[in-house]
């Protein structure tokens, strides 16, 4: 006899984990989420990490897509978590220039809040002074994913992906904005950098677009992303990220109670060993302390794959071939050193003097020698031969205090940041452990190349996070990779993470996945994969389809 007993249990609280209870809740299911971790919330960490008083966000910071329409996060907006739990978000957009790239000749890429009048503008002006040809196709761009062209690139996103041979809404967005049927399949079929080649002139602008573009995960070299990858970077809204105040652990929060408001439960530090299948069936979970909770319809993953079909399901319920493709699942193409830097002053920029609003920029990218945008693909060869750069390296930074406060004290300023690094296991710990004596020393010898004042003398303390030591945190985020399956085209859309397992359905009856290694592309704090899931739980069950009483098309 099972000792509680549940409509729905959910293994992992991570926000797909909670977007899909509060869904299934609010259809009239029991929900039991079970954490193993002693908090809720996955990937979205606020900590003291660089000294008391500094709060850095690990593993999830901008979170890009969250407001503006309703459709952004449905989650988010369908259960007021604002209103009702004060979750609020600001954005980066600082009062002058919000993101930026800076480069060792002392020049940097700006750019405004694209859904401000006079923020489109100065950014037009601003990427003229790069190249005009390249301004009016970046802004022509922006114009289509931002206007009614928009409908359609968010029905991709926030739909399951449709079977093999039927037309995507990514197809229908592209013949909208005027691209022919071979056109389309010709920009599918390149890399990010390879449509980016193809579209801009300047190495400046490709500069700045590539490392936005690595950033939400896709590889320079990904072949077979090209259209996608910069759809997702511009539909991102790049320009304008929104920051949960207090930090991204406060989203979390807010779900978390908007969770038990709705009669859902949950328990963490309960960590599942196993999924109890009969007839191949799944009829509920069995904890590492031996407790057993029955699913009286369904079982959820929103762990990766590997843990959810080689240890919770066992290799003895599946077919020999599922088990090769999750074993030869690719991880960590975006493994990240994750800066957390407590200092006196904010970063001052060389580039200033080509334009001071870079001052304000809330993120800003440390561009190549030469803006050489190939330098990212050499550097991304460096870490996936498991070495960090020998020349360049890829680094990003924000300063949160700017915008949000309360994540440092009075008159001094948070910095974090990511640096792009090997997988973790191309070092032993104690070699990552070697790496955190010697890398920051290194950070800021480079940092100082760009900004004059990042000396030692400007650091009140830091900790640098390394992929170890997120692989180590966070047993989903293998080899250090938060996006949990590289975006790699045998790992997108109909294909993610693997192709049986694509429709969030497994080969075990009422076993569902919505762990952001799901489709179509989850990239970051978006609610996708536990949308999608309820849509496919609510077809299996009859449950309330909300996407149409709140009158969206997905």
């Amino acid at each position: 006899m099972a000792d509680a007993a549940y409509d729905v249990v959910i293994i992992g609280g991570g926000h797909n984990g909670l977007s899909l209870a509060l869904y299934l809740l609010n259809s009239g299911m029991t929900v039991g989420v079970f954490e193993e971790k002693n908090e809720i919330g996955g990937g979205c960490d606020t900590m003291e990490l660089a000294a008391p008083g500094f709060w850095g966000n690990l593993h999830s910071w901008g979170h890009m897509h969250i407001m503006g329409a309703e459709e952004n996060f449905p989650a988010y907006h369908d259960f007021e978590i604002e209103k009702k739990y004060g979750v609020r978000y600001v954005t980066t957009a600082g009062p002058s220039g919000t993101m930026g790239s800076v480069f060792p000749d002392g020049t940097c890429v700006t750019a405004y809040d694209p859904t401000d009048p006079e923020g489109a503008i100065k950014t037009y002006r601003e990427l003229s002074r790069f190249s005009e040809r390249d301004a009016e196709t970046l802004v022509k761009l922006h114009t289509f994913v931002h206007g009614p062209e928009k409908e359609l690139l968010l029905k991709f996103l926030y739909s399951p992906p449709v079977p093999l041979g039927q037309r995507t809404a990514l197809q229908d967005f592209a013949q909208a904005i005027g691209l022919s049927e071979m056109d389309y399949h010709y920009y599918m079929s390149m890399s990010p950098l390879q449509i980016l080649d193809e579209l801009l002139e300047s190495k400046h602008l490709k500069c700045s677009m590539i490392n936005a573009i690595w950033g939400i995960a896709f590889p320079p070299d990904a072949f077979g992303t090209g259209f996608l990858s910069l759809c997702m970077h511009l539909i991102m809204e790049p320009t304008r990220k929104w920051h949960c105040v207090g930090g991204s652990h406060n989203l979390a929060h807010g779900m978390h109670r908007a969770l038990h408001d709705l009669g859902g439960k949950s328990f963490t530090k309960h960590e599942v060993e196993k999924v109890i299948i009969e007839n191949g069936t799944a009829k509920g979970v069995r904890l590492v302390n031996g407790t057993e909770i029955e699913a009286r319809k369904a079982v959820v993953s929103a762990v990766d794959a590997a843990q959810t079909m080689l240890r919770f399901i066992g290799r003895e319920h599946l077919d020999p071939r599922t088990v090769r493709r999750i074993e030869n699942l690719r991880y960590g193409y975006e493994a990240l050193v994750w800066p957390q830097i407590a200092l006196h002053e904010p970063p001052k920029y060389n580039a200033a003097s080509f334009n001071p609003d870079i001052a304000d920029a809330a993120v800003v990218t440390l561009g190549p020698p030469d803006a050489d945008p190939y330098a990212f693909y050499r550097a991304f060869c460096e870490l996936e031969q498991g070495r960090f750069p020998e020349g360049w390296w890829p680094m990003v930074n924000w300063v949160d205090s700017l915008y949000d406060p309360t994540q440092a004290p009075k008159g001094k300023y948070f910095s974090g940041g990511q640096i792009y690094a090997p997988r973790a296991s191309a070092f032993s710990e104690k070699e990552w452990l070697e790496w955190k004596r010697k890398g920051p020393a290194e950070w800021m010898k480079r940092w100082q190349q760009y900004a004059s004042n990042m000396t030692m003398d400007n650091v009140i303390a830091f900790d640098f996070f390394t992929p170890w030591d997120t692989a180590q945190r966070l047993k989903s985020m293998r080899e250090g990779g938060w996006i949990l399956a590289g975006l790699v085209p045998s790992q997108i859309y109909r294909f993610r993470p693997i192709p049986e397992l694509s429709d969030y359905r497994t080969p075990i009856k009422n076993l569902y996945m919505c762990a952001n290694c799901m489709p179509t592309v989850p990239t970051g704090v978006t609610g996708i994969p536990g949308y999608c899931c309820y849509k496919v739980m609510a077809e299996d069950y009859g449950l309330e389809k909300i996407w149409e009483k709140k009158g969206r098309s997905y």
